[in-house]
């Protein structure tokens, strides 16, 4: 199902999901010039696909690939539905970066309610959690989820019957939605349990384990295009990330393991992410610059 007949649908429906916190002080959309991204924060609005679009623009004129930050209590569903499938046609990534709780603003980041359905259209998926040092470390989850709701204001003035058969378009518009984009489907039915003034937290171990970072199709992708490390590869890499985050030196290695390997492994990760990115980059150029 395609954003323009989502949005046909429920044409004349006021939908959305509550807001759960303040509204942002900065534009729902926007950009940084220092790290180009569609930035999405706030409350989620009509109106608000239109700006994505337009962003997403800005940032692949610039020459960077699309990336969709996400920081959002929720808001219109229509709207979020409508910017997921552009996430998904540019197959672009969506981000949610947590906070140090420990510094000012305190503000912790969320991707709830409709949020978590642009989330869900990523191509990736990376979650980070929000968290605060103390005794441990304290985390507290980015996603959260609840079901769809009418506006009040809008929901009051209609038959209850007319009110069952809107809910009804609208809750199989969004199951068909999550499934699509990998929800499991037991996931999905406790999400509609939830009332829409309550949440249901996702951590990021929940979200890799039941969802994955990164969706299949474009895994299969990326492989064929560009080639990929190999299993052992891949943990081998990450020792050797591990090492040279925790001593500062770019040049360590894990115990047992020769500096040429390491070198090597370094280079053909940057060759393999430099290949996807660039595809993935002409192909947003591509329909961002067409009229349709």
């Amino acid at each position: 199902m395609t954003y323009k007949l989502i949005a046909s649908t429920v044409a004349g429906l006021a939908l959305s999901l509550p807001l759960l916190s303040h509204s942002a002080t900065v534009p729902t959309v926007s950009t940084n010039k220092k790290t180009p991204a569609v930035y999405i924060t706030g409350t989620i609005q009509e109106g608000d696909y239109q700006a994505a679009l337009a962003k997403a623009r800005e940032v692949a004129k610039s020459g960077a690939q699309v990336d969709f930050v996400l920081d959002s209590a929720g808001g219109n569903v229509v709207e979020a539905m409508k910017i997921g499938e552009l996430v998904n046609k540019l197959h672009a990534r969506t981000l949610i970066w947590g906070r140090d709780l420990n510094e000012e603003p305190k503000n912790a980041t969320k991707c709830f309610s409709s949020c978590f359905l642009i989330f869900l259209a990523g191509r990736e998926r990376m979650p980070v959690d929000n968290y605060k040092y103390g005794a441990s470390i304290e985390k507290t989850p980015v996603l959260g989820v609840h079901r769809p709701f009418i506006k009040p204001a809008a929901n009051k003035k209609i038959d209850i019957s007319d009110s069952e058969a809107a809910y009804a378009r609208i809750e199989s518009m969004v199951r068909d939605y999550m499934r699509r984009f990998g929800a499991p489907s037991d996931l999905i039915d406790s999400m509609f349990t939830i009332p829409s003034d309550d949440v249901r937290f996702i951590t990021k171990d929940e979200f890799k384990s039941r969802f994955g970072y990164q969706r299949p199709y474009f895994n299969e992708w990326a492989k064929a295009k560009c080639g990929a490390l190999t299993p052992a590869e891949v943990s081998d890499f990450a020792a050797v990330l591990a090492a040279r985050i925790s001593s500062g030196n770019d040049k360590d290695v894990p115990e047992g393991m020769s500096l040429g390997y390491a070198e090597f492994l370094v280079k053909k990760n940057n060759e393999v992410q430099s290949c996807v990115n660039q595809a993935v980059l002409k192909h947003q150029q591509t329909v961002l610059d067409s009229k349709n």
